[in-house]
Parts: structure tokens; sequence; C-alpha cells
């Protein structure tokens, strides 16, 4: 049912980045499985592999920013939620936007940076990627500011898969990027989403 609902969004992403992830619990690739469970529906061990890379999901991000054709919309569904935490916040990146200095503006209307899961992942010090997975986490140009076009209204394209700026020295990019995050994410701009069982949150990755 719920591949046919997200049908009526447009086609839905089924390609896997890393190998592991096509030993899964759930077989069908167009669901994506948020889970600590392996295909035995044992809980994954503290070392493995999968657990570690999966810390990734942590991180502020914009689905599949790292893509050459990234994710449009996103649909969440609560099937089983821990007893205490486990909320996922959202913040619009218009708002953080409209919000910036205007020499910040100035700065990086025209910035473009480059995505891979590869960035996200170093983050957290997981840097266990083979030749394969690293052949499919080639990094990605993305425009840093871009235009929601529904709204009308310029959003920050902020993302923990960026990890370099076109025409920046990587030290100087990272910080950018770090300090555009820390503003963004801001209480104000966050939406801080409390599970129930059965919940589906829908969101548009093209400004949150």
């Amino acid at each position: 049912q719920q591949i046919a609902f997200a049908l009526q969004f447009g086609e839905i992403e089924d390609t896997p980045t890393l190998v592991d992830q096509e030993r899964r619990r759930i077989a069908n690739m167009k669901i994506n499985d948020i889970s600590n469970l392996g295909p035995d529906g044992k809980i994954w061990a503290a070392d493995d592999r999968r657990r570690m890379y999966n810390l990734g999901n942590l991180l502020w991000h914009s689905d599949s920013s790292f893509k050459p054709t990234p994710a449009y919309w996103s649909m969440l569904q609560a099937r089983v939620i821990p007893p205490v935490g486990g909320n996922t916040e959202f913040l619009d990146t218009r708002v953080a936007w409209d919000h910036l200095p205007q020499e910040t503006k100035a700065e990086i209307k025209d910035l473009i940076a480059y995505h891979s899961l590869i960035y996200s992942r170093a983050q957290l010090g997981f840097e266990a990627f083979s030749p394969e997975e690293q052949e499919r986490c080639t990094p990605v140009p993305q425009r840093l500011v871009r235009l929601h076009q529904e709204s009308g209204r310029l959003a920050v394209y902020l993302s923990a898969h960026i990890g370099a700026i076109e025409g920046w020295q990587r030290p100087e990019a990272l910080a950018l990027i770090n300090h555009l995050t820390e503003f963004a994410t801001q209480r104000e701009f966050v939406y801080a989403h409390q599970w129930s069982v059965g919940d589906l949150v829908i969101w548009d990755n093209r400004c949150v």
C-alpha cells in the first residue's frame, strides 16, 4: 500500500548505495528499512558494519543529495518505536536562508558543493568502503543555494553529505558548511516529530 501511495508522487528510488544494503530484512528495494534489525529479525551487534554505517542518519542531511537527481519527496512511517527518544527533526531551509545576513547570502549564493555518502560517514569515523562502494559514492555537484519552484523562495541546500566546495580549500569549505549548519539548526527553525506507531510523515527535500 505504501509503495502504491508513493507512486502517486513520482518514480521511487530503488538503487542501493552500499553492497551490504542488498542483504536486507525487506527484499523490496523500493522500501528503505530504517532499522537496527537483520534479515533474521535480530538486533545487529554493536560493531556490525551496517550499524556503524547507519549512524550517519543521525547527522543533519537531505535525502539522496549525493545523487545527480536528488530525492524530491520522502516519506517515513513508524512501525516500531523505542520507549525513549527516537524523534526525527526537520528544518525549513528557506527560513534559514531568509534569516542569513546579507553578506553571507552574497558569499554563498553561487557556490557549488560536492555531496557524497563517504563525506557524511567520515564525520563519524566510518571509512570501511569497498572499492565498489567508493565507485558508487563519487561526489556529486549541487548548488548550495537553490530555488524552490512552488514557493518561489530560495533555500540553503545543506547536508552532512557535503565535503567540498568548488574553488575552495577543503578546510575553509568545511568550516563554512559547519557554520551554516549551526545557523540553520537553531531551535526556532526546527520541528521535532515525536513518533507514534502508524505515523506517516512526508516532506519536500528541496526545502527540508
